[in-house]
């Protein structure tokens, strides 16, 4: 479908992603596991999946890879609350990271729309 690293939502991700590992190389011992791994792994699963999708040779695969993403951007949202919530990162350092991962998720959902109008025989 294209080169993902041309795509604006995939460089948003990357560097959440990026973030992410950073944050959670230092949280609390006691947060590491499974906070910190379920936030790695649902960061990296979404810009994994838009660089799955964009090597898919078919709208339907590149699709089905951008609605995961964005179930990973949802979770990793949701990760971003409890680990505030459980004093495991600070408020002012989770809150932006939610922000970031809202507009990863916006970006996504904004992604999906247009490639269902572009699948419309009528468009």
């Amino acid at each position: 479908m294209g080169d993902y690293e041309k795509l604006h939502v995939w460089k948003k991700s990357h560097a959440l992603t990026c973030d992410v590992y950073r944050l959670t190389a230092v949280l609390p011992a006691r947060h590491h596991w499974p906070l910190g791994d379920q936030m790695r792994r649902a960061a990296l699963s979404v810009g994994t999946n838009i660089v799955e999708g964009c090597g898919r040779n078919h709208l339907g695969h590149f699709r089905n890879s951008i609605t995961v993403s964005l179930g990973e951007a949802n979770e990793l949202h949701y990760l971003l609350l409890v680990a505030r919530d459980v004093e495991a990162v600070r408020h002012e350092i989770a809150m932006p990271m939610r922000t970031r991962a809202d507009e990863v998720r916006r970006m996504l959902s904004g992604l999906l729309e247009s490639t269902r109008q572009r699948g419309r025989p009528d468009k």
